[in-house]
C-alpha cells in the first residue's frame, strides 16, 4: 500500500517538472483620467512652506492696563492695542509677538515670575513688560530690567515720565501713561465765587466743602501736594526718601485747618474708593471732590460737567505729584533688546499712545498723544498740568505712602498729635 501512494506521488512530481515553469504575464493598468479643473473643483494651488520666523518677542502687561475688554470689563472698546502689535508684526515678518496678561500683584505678578523663571525656564520669560512706575526700582535693585542706554529717548515725553524712569540717573523705564493726578472737581453752579487760589482761602468761600477719599492714595496725594506746596523737597535720600519736618508740619496744620474751619469733611476719613465719593458729591452731600484723573474721566465719559482746578496750597502754588507706567525692557539678548525698543517707539508715537490712552482713559505720557483725544478745556487742562508735575520719589516705599494715607485718616478724625504724626511718618520712611 505504502509503494502505491509512493508511487503515485512521483508520477504526479515527474509531470510538472517536464512542462517547466508556468510564466505569468502582467496586464497593463490603464491610467484613471485627470479631471479638468472646474470652479466648483480647483485644482490645489503649488505653495511653497514659508520660513519659520526668526523669534518670538513675548509682551506682558497687566489686564488693568490691557485695554481688551475680554480681561479688562471697563472697556467696551476694540483693544487698539492689539490692533497696533498686530500692525507692527505685519511690518516685522522675521518677529511674532506673543502678548500675555500677568499680574503686577508681589504673589504670582510679573516681578515675581522673573525672579523665579530666569533659574528655571528662562526661555519663557517675557522680553518686554509694562508695570506701575513704583515698581521700577525694585525691579533694577533685584536686576531684572536693563537700562535703555541708546535704544530709546524720553525727551518728547513729560519730564515727570521721565523722571519716574529714571532710577539712579539711569534710563530704565519708558513713561506711557500718567496716573494719580489728583485735582479738584467742584459744580459750578453752586460754587459760584472766585476759586482758592491758596488752602486757607477756601475759609472765605461760600459752602466750600471739600469730600475725598482720604482712606486711599487720595489721602497720601493731599498730604504729599500739601507738603510741596509748603516748600517741602522730594528728593531721595541715600537710601530712602526722607521727609523735612517743617513742611510736613505746615501740611498736617493745613488738614488740621481744614477740618476745624469746617471746608474739609471729617466723612472723607472712612471712603476708601473715589466711587463712593463722587457718589456722595454728586448727592449734594459735597460742592468740591478731590479726585483723580481717570475717575474724571470715566465721569465726564458719562456725560458729567463738572468744573475742574489745581489744588491750591498754603504757600505757593505747587506743580502735581504723579506716577504712571512704564515700559522696562527684560531680555539680556542685544537684538531682541533692539526689537523692544522699537515696539516701544511705535506703540508711544502720538497717534498710537493717543489712540490707546484714550480708549483706556487714562492720560497719556506725552503732550502730542493729546491730540488724538477729543480736545476740551479738560483735555487742555491736563496736558498744561501734567507739562508741570513732578513725579513722585522713586525710593517712596508703598510702606511709606500707607502711612501717609493713615496719618491723614487720623488727622481728618483729630485722633493724632502733630508730633506723633511726624514720627510715624518718617519711622517708616526712614527705617
Amino acid at each position: 500500500m505504502r509503494n502505491w501512494l509512493f508511487f503515485v506521488v512521483l508520477m504526479f512530481f515527474s509531470i510538472g517538472c517536464e512542462q517547466g515553469d508556468v510564466g505569468i504575464t502582467p496586464t497593463a493598468l490603464t491610467p484613471l483620467p485627470t479631471p479638468a479643473p472646474t470652479v466648483d473643483n480647483p485644482l490645489p494651488e503649488v505653495t511653497t512652506e514659508s520660513e519659520s520666523p526668526r523669534f518670538e518677542l513675548r509682551v506682558w502687561i497687566p489686564p488693568a492696563i490691557s485695554a481688551d475688554p475680554t480681561t479688562n470689563p471697563s472697556n467696551s472698546q476694540t483693544n487698539p492695542l492689539q490692533t497696533q502689535l498686530d500692525t507692527f508684526a505685519v511690518a516685522h515678518p522675521d518677529v511674532t509677538i506673543n502678548l500675555q496678561t500677568k499680574s503686577v500683584s508681589e504673589q504670582g505678578g510679573i516681578l515675581s515670575y522673573l525672579r523665579t523663571g530666569r533659574n528655571i525656564a528662562p526661555n519663557v520669560l517675557p522680553d518686554l513688560i509694562a508695570i506701575p512706575s513704583d515698581q521700577l526700582e525694585k525691579a533694577v535693585s533685584e536686576g531684572l530690567v536693563y537700562p535703555l542706554g541708546d535704544l530709546l529717548d524720553v525727551g518728547g515725553m513729560f519730564p515727570a515720565g521721565g523722571e519716574f524712569g529714571r532710577i539712579n540717573n539711569i534710563q530704565y523705564g519708558y513713561p506711557f501713561l500718567i496716573t494719580d493726578f489728583y485735582h479738584l472737581v467742584y459744580n459750578p453752579n453752586v460754587v459760584t465765587d472766585i476759586f482758592a487760589r491758596r488752602w486757607a482761602d477756601f475759609t472765605t468761600l461760600d459752602r466750600a466743602e471739600i469730600v475725598l477719599p482720604a482712606n486711599s492714595q487720595a489721602g497720601a496725594s493731599l498730604l504729599l501736594q500739601l507738603y510741596r506746596g509748603a516748600n517741602g523737597s522730594l528728593t531721595d535720600g541715600e537710601s530712602a526718601f526722607q521727609f523735612q519736618a517743617p513742611p510736613l508740619t505746615d501740611a498736617l496744620n493745613d488738614i488740621g485747618r481744614g477740618i476745624t474751619d469746617g471746608f474739609l469733611l471729617v466723612e472723607s476719613a472712612d471712603m476708601t474708593t473715589p466711587t463712593e465719593a463722587w457718589n456722595y458729591f454728586q448727592s449734594g452731600n459735597a460742592t468740591i471732590i478731590f479726585i483723580n484723573a481717570e475717575a474724571f474721566l470715566a465721569q465726564r465719559a458719562q456725560g458729567n460737567g463738572s468744573s475742574f482746578a489745581p489744588l491750591p496750597t498754603s504757600r505757593t502754588a505747587t506743580s502735581p505729584v504723579v506716577r504712571g507706567w512704564v515700559w522696562a525692557i527684560t531680555t539680556p539678548n542685544v537684538e531682541r533688546q533692539a526689537i523692544s525698543a522699537e515696539l516701544i517707539t511705535y506703540l508711544t508715537n502720538p497717534q498710537n499712545l493717543g489712540a490707546y490712552s484714550s480708549a483706556m482713559l487714562i492720560p497719556p505720557a506725552s503732550s502730542d498723544a493729546f491730540e488724538a483725544w477729543q480736545i476740551n478745556a479738560y483735555t487742555t487742562f491736563l496736558d498744561t498740568q501734567l507739562a508741570a508735575a513732578v513725579a513722585y520719589p522713586n525710593r517712596l516705599s508703598i510702606n511709606s505712602l500707607n502711612a501717609l494715607t493713615t496719618v491723614t485718616v487720623a488727622t481728618l478724625k483729630q485722633e493724632i498729635t502733630l508730633e506723633e504724626a511726624i514720627l510715624q511718618i518718617n519711622t517708616v520712611a526712614t527705617p
